[in-house]
């Protein structure tokens, strides 16, 4: 038993009796409460509200020294203190040889005033080359004249309308020896480059016209007819392709150059475990596999044969063995060794 209730049993018995704590706010003396000896008078807390007040302020001013304006014995109560002058910075300008100082009204130098890039106008217009995309994800590798005439005439069972940038279009469209089609549905027009890649990535079925150096990530260059800027087998000199418009030229510094581009080759996300580690490690394939791989073709869709409910492709080989290597050769840079799909040429 604890030292404390060693002489006292009655915590034992259970005869002490424990009273209940009222948890009623009690409202303050002054206020009406009746008590048994009378009432108490409500106490003024006014002159105690002051002593504390002027404490405060005793303790403040010698802290301050006088800075808050007031309770300074060497300042005028008329003539407010006059900050010293300050030597303007070198990054400022100004001749510091002559001994002149800044006034103290004058401001500093705000960032806005600091240079800044200006954008460069474009030139005059010129002959600049224009280059056919479409979605990123799409499996189409070139277009034609023709198939630019079939989209507008809605005949074409790949692409349901042209896109163009606003500003380019008449200059574009003459370019491909093109008109205005008379569903107006066939022809869209973007607020610029950037606007028209966005609307490609909404759109699969879409063909565009974009000028060579507005032509970004996020677009399919294609090829025009046999020729290409971009991508595997590009030509380097601009001279050599065949597609141009009359377009104002690019700003300075900006301009296309065919003899810079390079590619990166990536063949897309792959399990390095299951049936990649089966075919390399246990069939004994080897890494070099992926790097010898040939074409294939898909001959089919499996409706839901995934245990996700995905829908799996039939595919079959179609030989050219080393095409995956000779095509991340050419291409220059490689993401990473993936089995080649022949529709993704």
């Amino acid at each position: 038993m604890p030292a404390c209730h060693a002489g006292d049993r009655r915590f034992e018995s259970g005869r002490v009796r424990h009273h209940r704590i009222s948890l009623r706010p009690v409202r303050p003396p002054g206020r009406g409460v009746l008590l048994s000896a009378g009432s108490i008078r409500a106490v003024r807390r006014g002159p105690l509200l002051v002593v504390i007040g002027l404490l405060a302020i005793a303790v403040v001013l010698p802290i301050t020294g006088g800075e808050l304006g007031f309770g300074s014995a060497s300042a005028s109560p008329s003539a407010p203190a006059t900050r010293p002058s300050v030597a303007p910075s070198p990054s400022t300008g100004t001749d510091t040889s002559s001994g002149a100082t800044a006034s103290p009204s004058t401001a500093p130098a705000s960032p806005s005033a600091s240079p800044s890039a200006t954008a460069v106008a474009p030139g005059p217009p010129e002959e600049i080359a224009i280059v056919p995309v479409t979605q990123y994800r799409s499996t189409a590798t070139a277009t034609s004249r023709k198939e630019v005439a079939d989209v507008l005439a809605g005949k074409s069972t790949r692409y349901e309308a042209l896109e163009l940038v606003s500003g380019e279009t008449d200059e574009i469209l003459a370019a491909l020896g093109a008109e205005r089609p008379s569903d107006a549905s066939r022809l869209v027009e973007a607020a610029s480059a950037k606007a028209l890649s966005a609307d490609l990535a909404k759109h699969r079925k879409r063909l565009a016209f974009l000028r060579a150096d507005a032509v970004g990530p996020s677009v399919r260059a294609l090829a025009w007819g046999d020729k290409t800027l971009f991508g595997v087998g590009r030509i380097t000199d601009l001279a050599a392709w065949p597609l141009t418009a009359t377009l104002p030229a690019a700003a300075a510094g900006t301009a296309f150059d065919a003899g810079a581009t390079w590619t990166l080759f990536a063949g897309g996300d792959i399990m390095l475990d299951r049936g990649v580690a089966q075919t390399l490690k246990i069939k004994g394939k080897g890494a070099d596999f992926p790097f010898d791989g040939g074409t294939a073709e898909i001959t089919g869709h499996c409706k839901d044969c995934s245990p996700l409910g995905w829908d799996l492709p039939y595919t079959r080989r179609t030989g050219n063995a080393g095409v995956v290597r000779a095509l991340q050769h050419l291409g220059g840079q490689a993401a990473c060794p993936c089995v080649h799909r022949r529709s993704t040429i």
